[in-house]
């Protein structure tokens, strides 16, 4: 799958996605409520290897509009895969305001009770680093993309780095 962010101006981007089948979607976003955690959502699915989180369900066919549905959100369970993707990712969009990846690991740890909903695995130093490293490049990426020009990402159903 084929994602695009169309740079439009510092408040809105274009997100356009183009998937193996030739089927698209679009949404025009409030950047800064909505590319961070896109940005995000992108650089942990990678690490994670994961097909069932937002981008992998993006390309098995749901649309935009169906995954930024409130509603279907409220009828999840806490516990469905894609409700702990989502507080996992929450935490993580931290990492572009400067929180430290040990930061967010000493603080799984401390309050580990109140994590009881999340995979371990995904709160190791070494993950959260990566995931940091991966999220800083892609937010670099997006700095250098100039007004009327797209950022453009393949979404390898493989999960083969970028």
């Amino acid at each position: 799958m084929k994602i695009s962010f169309l740079k439009i101006s510092d408040k809105e981007h274009e997100l356009r996605i183009v998937r193996r089948d030739g089927s698209s979607d679009f949404s025009l976003c409030e950047t800064r409520s909505f590319l961070v955690h896109d940005l995000t959502h992108l650089a942990f699915e990678l690490e994670a290897k994961i097909q069932n989180g937002f981008w992998g369900l993006v390309a098995q066919g749901k649309t935009l509009s169906e995954l930024s549905d409130r509603s279907m959100i409220a009828d999840l369970s806490n516990e469905a895969e894609i409700m702990v993707i989502e507080k996992t990712v929450a935490i993580l969009q931290s990492l572009i305001k400067g929180r430290t990846p040990g930061n967010i690991v000493e603080e799984f740890w401390r309050q580990g009770s109140n994590f009881d909903w999340a995979r371990s695995e995904w709160f190791e130093l070494d993950f959260v680093t990566r995931v940091d490293q991966r999220l800083q490049g892609l937010f670099g990426r997006w700095k250098a993309t100039k007004y009327g020009e797209t950022m453009d990402i393949v979404w390898e159903d493989s999960q083969q780095d970028l």
